[in-house]
């Protein structure tokens, strides 16, 4: 008797179109993409049945805190440091020690 090759495993589906036309928040949209994706990695199909080891309420717990990481880490990443106290003080500069060109006394 010869063991028979596992089917091949199909694509996962796109996300799910949202429900009612309202806004879609985007932490949860990302932690649809990786709920799917983790769902179809843990499915083991054999020749007569499919079986998923791993809890599927466990699997959207870690998609959501996933998202939500991403989605903390990818918005610090786009955070532009803001100047929040000015620190020049111009009685510390030494105007008259300059010398270019454009200050400096034209030869006669």
């Amino acid at each position: 008797m010869s063991a028979a090759a596992a089917p091949a495993r199909p694509a996962p589906a796109a996300a799910p179109a949202p429900v009612g036309g309202g806004p879609v928040n985007p932490v949860v949209a990302t932690a649809e993409r990786l709920f799917i994706q983790l769902v179809s990695g843990s499915v083991v199909i054999s020749d007569n049945s499919a079986k998923m080891p791993v809890d599927a309420r466990s699997l959207a717990k870690m998609s959501l805190d996933l998202a939500k990481t991403f989605h903390d880490v990818e918005h610090s990443l786009r955070e532009k440091p803001v100047l929040t106290t000015a620190t020049f003080d111009a009685n510390m500069c030494d105007f008259d020690a300059w010398n270019t060109e454009a200050t400096a006394p034209k030869a006669a």
